[in-house]
């Protein structure tokens, strides 16, 4: 009878500083049983992840202490760490937020809470790969299963897992609209050959978004990289919100060489016209004791900071429709405001429907830190037009461009509203009323013009995610050439058998299983290019 040798396989683990090792007793020289290590791939294709607005722990440059660090309230932290976190924020006035979040005079936090997940990864690695960085609730969930799963593909020829579970789905039956396939078993052997890192691409979200792709291509190029001594020659980048605004900086503008591929998350991909709102009139809900109450709170911040008016919806937005309306709130007829450029005519006019019209000017420089470096006879008009003149510049820079591997995927949620148009709201009649004077503005959401005619800013009403609307996330489909190779559109809106749950909030994103599916899938179809592990 033939006898069959019997074998012990064992699983490679990290040690503290990411190397790979494993634990084999020593057994007495009768036992004759084979005992196989199953090394780990030796070529690695290391992931990068860049958060979103606001994502990016930051520190004062002159002490080092943090001066934008979030808290986490998803059970966590501590409950009374979350709240004295809260109460800190509560208490700034809108003099100290500039003070404080001032682009030039701030950097990266890289030592923010850690929270390894199933990554398998220890703290220190996790650190040393800079996730210390990012805010903790939003990103590391995902980044520790995107560390877990592409490296548990295959074991002895056979699927692990996650793609043990998930073999059969396809593509679209997560919502891709493209109707791509499920993963083909030659795929995911190739993506086995490789060993994959995630590692947290952090940046001054103040600054413009360009500046922050010329620095995630220095960190590519001269940490990431390099800490592979050969065995690495390019990266797949993964975004969330205008994290994607950064990587199209990265491949069109720097015009990296060193990444293999996107993939986007719940980007605002021509802009949100939340960010008029919010600059008008502060964010909504529980968001506004940490990110802004009112235009006071959030203009000091926002004026000047290139990074944020860069989320002002771009020239393109919505096909180039008008977005800025006025609406009577009985009959509910509409009618655009006076805009042929919204640069020229929003953006930098001060009038009462301008993103800072001439009452709120004072709002931009709280802390009188702006006005005395300024040139002789320049106003903080005047710099203001300057920097909405860069936005104009960066996103003619970006339109319409993306990496030639390109993944998406967003929320498509009827009941997560969001400003697909603003409507100023009132009972104007059919009065002409964009030459108006405003006699008075809360600074949250209500003004009061000419004849004491009073207008407020009406609720969000149009699908998406709760900040970036549907039409926006859409635009990547517009993508110049066949750049875009898969649309996952995400809630009740979309389509396919794992994809009937209501549609993820905007922030929280990547902790949904299907934006996870999404990312996995783009990830394994980008690493088909890397060759490096079979020249």
């Amino acid at each position: 009878m033939l006898q069959v040798q019997e074998v012990n396989h064992y699983a490679v683990q990290l040690d503290e500083k990411g190397q790979p090792y494993t634990d084999v007793a020593l057994t007495s020289t009768d036992n004759t049983t084979s005992k196989n290590v199953l090394a780990p791939a030796n070529h690695i294709i290391p992931i990068v992840f860049i958060p979103g607005i606001m994502g990016t722990n930051l520190k004062n440059n002159a002490d080092g202490k943090p001066v934008w660090q979030p808290p986490s309230t998803d059970g966590i932290l501590p409950t009374l760490d979350a709240i004295l976190q809260l109460l800190k924020y509560a208490v700034k006035s809108a003099s100290d937020r500039q003070e404080e979040l001032n682009a030039d005079k701030v950097g990266l936090y890289l030592d923010g809470p850690i929270d390894p997940g199933i990554s398998g990864l220890s703290k220190d690695i996790c650190r040393q790969r800079g996730w210390g960085a990012l805010m903790r609730a939003s990103y590391h969930p995902v980044m520790g299963q995107l560390q877990h799963h592409l490296n548990n593909i295959m074991e002895l020829c056979q699927l692990q897992g996650w793609w043990q579970t998930n073999k059969e789905a396809t593509a679209a039956d997560y919502g891709d609209i493209l109707n791509g396939g499920a993963l083909t078993e030659n795929e995911l052997i190739h993506a086995a050959h490789y060993r994959f890192e995630v590692w947290a691409g952090g940046y001054n979200w103040l600054k413009s978004n360009g500046d922050s792709g010329k620095a995630i291509q220095e960190y590519i190029e001269k940490t990431v990289l390099p800490f592979y001594k050969g065995t690495a020659e390019k990266v797949i980048v993964v975004t969330h919100s205008m994290g994607g605004l950064v990587s199209r900086a990265l491949t069109e503008v720097v015009k990296s060489n060193l990444v293999l591929g996107v993939v986007h998350g719940v980007q605002p991909a021509s802009g949100a016209p939340a960010t008029y709102k919010r600059i008008r009139a502060g964010f909504e809900g529980p968001d506004q004791l940490i990110l802004g109450r009112d235009a006071a709170d959030c203009t000091a911040i926002m004026a000047n900071a290139p990074g944020p008016l860069e989320l002002l919806p771009f020239a393109d937005y919505n096909q180039g429709k008008p977005w800025l309306k006025v609406r009577d709130k009985h009959s509910k007829s509409e009618k655009p405001l006076p805009v042929n450029d919204p640069y020229q005519d929003i953006y930098m006019s001060d009038k009462w429907y301008g993103l800072i019209p001439v009452a709120n000017e004072g709002l931009m420089d709280p802390a009188t830190i702006v006005k005395p470096a300024l040139p002789m006879g320049r106003s903080l008009r005047t710099e203001f037009k300057r920097r909405i003149g860069d936005v104009m510049n960066f996103h003619r820079l970006i339109s319409e461009q993306y990496h030639k591997l390109t993944y998406v995927h967003y929320g498509a949620e009827t009941s997560r509203k969001c400003w697909l148009d603003v409507f100023w709201e009132g009972s104007p009649g059919d009065k002409d009323i964009g030459d108006f004077k405003c006699l008075h503005d809360d600074l949250n959401d209500t003004i009061t013009l000419d004849g004491n005619l009073k207008l407020t800013i009406a609720a969000p009403d149009a699908a998406g995610d709760g900040t970036v609307p549907l039409v926006s996330a859409q635009a990547q489909k517009l993508a110049k050439g066949d750049r875009i190779k898969a649309v996952f559109e995400h809630g009740t809106a979309g389509q396919g058998q794992h994809n009937t749950a209501k549609g993820y909030d905007h922030q929280s994103s990547y902790n949904d299983p299907r934006s996870v599916y999404a990312t996995l899938y783009g990830i394994i179809k980008i690493a088909q290019e890397a060759k490096w592990a079979t020249s």
